[in-house]
């Protein structure tokens, strides 16, 4: 499956991060999630459509890729708790 290039400025930040965790927003069908992920990274990827996160899911797990995908429309809700409250 073809899925589009990654946003540039994604590819140009990764050199000069360290690995870690990403929160992907608006993930689509996962062309940011998959180059970070690829990179080292364990990736949270949402977005609202099934579909989108179905082929995320799929991709993910036939490359055994750190990537949880959640469907969620994050305008109705926000799936995630607070690492902490103040």
């Amino acid at each position: 499956m073809r899925l589009g290039r990654s946003e540039p400025s994604v590819i140009e930040m990764l050199p000069l991060l360290p690995r870690g965790k990403a929160l992907d927003i608006a993930a689509g069908t996962g062309r940011n999630a998959i180059v970070l992920a690829r990179a080292g990274w364990r990736v949270v990827a949402a977005d609202f459509s099934r579909t989108g996160m179905r082929t995320l899911n799929g991709i993910a797990r036939h490359e055994n890729l750190p990537i949880s995908a959640i469907v969620a429309d994050l305008e109705k809700t926000f799936p995630f708790r607070p690492a902490h409250s103040t």
